[in-house]
């Protein structure tokens, strides 16, 4: 039975982390061409579904960087001053869990509420409107450890 947790854990961690290096490729254009795109949800389909769905949604963005080390929630941001959206992001989530190494779920409310600031703090920066959306069932529940 472990064997197979183990097993399941491993194809889990290579999907997540697959989907993360198609997101981070695909990025650039997302974060800086597709400026009609004004929400962002989650790879899994376990929180509302964005018109972007990298893994972690939100904290994907709040937590990846461009070359010159600019977060992509900013540059999203900023690309859309003005205007406003929905940022979704949920508890137990993947890509917290495989590649940021967070396995609590107080860790994983930790990074969401950080992520909840920036975003107020860019919306009175640019003069945008976005809403975080928050869920609370994620797809790496099965291998948290509270």
């Amino acid at each position: 039975m472990r064997d197979r947790l183990v097993q399941t854990y491993e194809q889990f961690a290579a999907h997540i982390e697959a989907e993360t290096d198609k997101a981070r490729q695909a990025a650039p254009v997302e974060v800086m061409a597709l400026l009609d795109k004004t929400s962002v949800g989650c790879v899994d389909g376990l929180t509302k579904k964005g018109e972007w769905n990298p893994p972690g949604g939100l904290v994907f963005l709040y937590n990846e960087t461009d070359r010159e080390g600019m977060r992509l929630l900013e540059l999203y941001v900023a690309q859309r001053h003005g205007k406003g959206g929905e940022l979704a992001a949920h508890l137990r989530c993947g890509y917290m869990a495989v590649v940021m190494g967070k396995l609590t779920a107080a860790e994983h409310k930790q990074l969401i509420l950080q992520a909840m600031v920036e975003v107020k703090r860019l919306n009175e920066k640019y003069g945008a409107n976005f809403k975080t959306v928050i869920e609370f069932q994620g797809s790496a529940a099965a291998y948290m450890t509270g």
